[in-house]
């Protein structure tokens, strides 16, 4: 389909004071327990990617493609469907609440969705840590990634900053979440507690995560784990070995030398993406922190390669 009316909707909806991004705006966070400054935040980094995305010559596809995402934030799954529309696919969504904030921009944009149940194939975006891994013999899933941040010991402020949000934005529900904090052995955990906790007063976390995070706790502190607890429960640090939780959960791993980061990559099943401050020396291919959940243009980009590579059908 000719998806320039997407794209003109994402210019407009981009306008915080735009009318029915408000009213949909408000709709997701009574209806979801995202906070309003999630939500905002999704809107405004994802859409703004999506105005600066130009669509890549490719094949078109034959079919009905649902687009379930186990992702737990506003516009999850927006990248496939933004891939699946341009090349030409009929797309269907799941009804629950998790989608509301996607439909009402589609639906602005004259999108017509199928309905849940008519698709061929359903393309699954799995998060690290979370949900089944039985999927349905017609489920496409896509790659995971796993991110992960290295500490030095000479993070300051504003660093710590950056960090907080790479992960604690969308509560760990996010496959651009930062998961993992590899730091040295003498880097104690505190200082960055204390700017998480601030972070938290920016961007509270959504509702129904702290009962969870406390259940983690309580296991954790039975088995004697060395764990530290944000006061609101949004977010239970773990010092451990570089293995992946549920959202809420941050394993915290110590490393002596920058090799051992290294070799753990390369026994990694997933995509990593490694994020550390700016003037980090000892490792390749680095991202800043705070750059997590801004892809920009790469993440549509991303997604349409997937849907090329994976399940094209000339």
């Amino acid at each position: 389909m000719d998806t320039r009316k997407v794209r003109d909707t994402a210019r407009q909806w981009a306008d915080p004071d735009h009318a029915p991004r408000q009213q949909a705006q408000q709709q997701v966070v009574a209806a979801t327990g995202f906070s309003e400054a999630q939500v905002a935040y999704a809107l405004n980094e994802q859409l703004r990617a999506l105005a600066a995305y130009s669509v890549p010559d490719g094949k078109q596809l034959v079919g009905r493609y649902g687009v379930a995402s186990e992702e737990a934030q506003p516009l999850a799954g927006l990248p496939e469907i933004i891939a699946l529309l341009d090349a030409g696919a009929a797309v269907s969504l799941p009804t629950t609440g998790q989608e509301m904030l996607v439909r009402a921009f589609l639906s602005a944009a004259d999108v017509a969705l199928l309905t849940w149940g008519d698709e061929d194939y359903v393309v699954v975006q799995p998060v690290a840590g979370e949900g089944d891994d039985e999927k349905s013999p017609a489920a496409i899933t896509m790659p995971l990634l796993l991110n992960a941040a290295v500490l030095d010991g000479k993070e300051n402020e504003d660093a710590r900053e950056a960090l907080a949000e790479d992960i604690l934005l969308y509560d760990g529900g996010s496959t651009r979440c930062v998961r993992i904090v590899w730091a040295p052995r003498n880097v104690s955990p505190d200082p960055f507690l204390d700017t998480f906790a601030q972070f938290r007063g920016r961007y509270p976390a959504r509702k129904g995560l702290a009962p969870r995070v406390r259940m983690m706790a309580a296991f954790a502190a039975k088995a004697k784990l060395p764990l530290a607890i944000l006061d609101d429960y949004s977010l239970l640090v773990i010092r451990g070995e570089p293995e992946v939780q549920r959202a809420g959960h941050v394993r915290w791993v110590v490393y002596d030398e920058p090799a051992e980061i290294t070799r753990w990559q390369a026994t990694c099943t997933e995509k990593t993406a490694l994020f550390a401050r700016r003037g980090f020396k000892g490792l390749q291919g680095l991202q800043p922190f705070g750059e997590a959940h801004r892809p920009g243009a790469e993440r549509f980009e991303t997604a349409w390669q997937a849907v090329q590579v994976q399940y094209a059908q000339s």
